[in-house]
């Protein structure tokens, strides 16, 4: 089964609005409609699950909350006030 790469890189860093999102979610759809000579979404959503393609804003969405928790929860560093404070203020923001 061939993996079809994202270069989302530091995008789960990033407060990105629902408009952007969907600009990223856009691309993805517009290839599989021009792929598959197709305007028909739920045609789209078939062959997206047969590749097992996930949307960009799924897949930062997921890759956002990795993050945090990753940055929340680690035990190896000793984080001072101030950076606890900060972790949880983009937690609430990006959630």
């Amino acid at each position: 089964m061939y993996q079809c790469c994202y270069y989302y890189y530091g995008l789960e860093a990033l407060p990105l609005n629902k408009s952007q999102l969907a600009s990223l979610d856009f691309v993805v759809n517009r290839f599989f409609m021009q792929l598959f000579k197709t305007t028909n979404m739920q045609v789209v959503e078939v062959c997206r699950e047969q590749f097992d393609l996930v949307l960009p804003s799924m897949q930062i969405d997921r890759r956002r909350r990795n993050f945090v928790s990753s940055v929340v929860t680690t035990d190896s560093v000793k984080f001072s006030l101030c950076d606890t404070l900060i972790a949880v203020y983009c937690a609430t923001i990006l959630w």
